[in-house]
């Protein structure tokens, strides 16, 4: 029938626009699709670039802090061994002894009588400007020897106002000289000296030290030499620290 016909046609047509615009759909989908693989796969990688940084910027900051506490850890021991050797410096002390001693190179006479004065450090640290002073009654000359024994001098001598030493028994005014050194520990510094009697007696010999870690200041040692009766005598009467001098 005609009509029947018609009908038929135009549903026909319909399928075919339907089917037309499914596949259209389909492409644009397919398209749709392909794009966002597309930005995906961009995004995963700038995902994965962007981790990569991050993992390196990692490890660069766990290097760098590594390094810093290293440099932190040797900063630290170099603090700890500055304040360990400034503690010890400061436990550290000089601890300065008298030297008088007769005997010394070559021979003088019977008036002349060669010692050794000066100092000695037992301690633990320089003693800085050690004044050492050589005493003997007034009257007495010292001079200098040299390693051979040759009197070199004489030394020039102040009168020890604050002083006297003793001669036969009576007070008598002396003289000295005096030295500033540096005493290292374990050395003796001390000077050979000639000492020029002028008549035979009793004399007293003495050496003084001055260091302001002594005890007190200043230490000491006094010896008498008896001179004239028989064989030259010699003993050490008195050692001392702090206090007055022996008078």
């Amino acid at each position: 029938m005609p009509g029947s016909a018609i009908t038929v046609q135009v549903t026909h047509d319909w399928l075919d626009y339907a089917a037309a615009f499914a596949g259209i759909g389909s492409l644009v989908l397919a398209a749709v699709a392909a794009l966002i693989a597309i930005r995906s796969k961009f995004d995963a990688r700038r995902s994965a670039d962007a981790a990569e940084r991050t993992a390196g910027a990692a490890a660069a900051t766990a290097r760098l802090t590594a390094e810093m506490k290293q440099r932190s850890n040797e900063q630290l021991q170099i603090m700890r061994d500055e304040h360990r050797a400034f503690m010890e410096e400061q436990h550290r002390r000089p601890q300065i002894e008298p030297v008088l001693e007769m005997g010394g190179p070559g021979t003088h006479g019977d008036l002349g009588v060669a010692i050794r004065s000066g100092a000695t450090n037992v301690g633990t640290r320089t003693a800085e400007d050690v004044l050492i002073l050589t005493l003997v009654p007034d009257g007495v000359r010292i001079f200098q020897l040299d390693g051979t024994g040759r009197a070199v001098g004489p030394v020039a001598l102040e009168p020890q106002r604050e002083q006297t030493l003793q001669r036969k028994g009576a007070q008598y005014p002396s003289v000295g000289f005096g030295v500033a050194v540096d005493v290292r520990p374990g050395v003796f510094q001390v000077d050979a000296l000639l000492l020029s009697f002028p008549e035979p007696g009793v004399y007293e010999i003495a050496t003084r030290c001055h260091h302001h870690d002594i005890p007190g200041g200043r230490c000491w040692a006094v010896g008498e030499l008896v001179l004239g009766d028989g064989p030259m005598r010699w003993k050490q009467t008195e050692r001392g620290h702090a206090g007055s001098f022996p008078d």
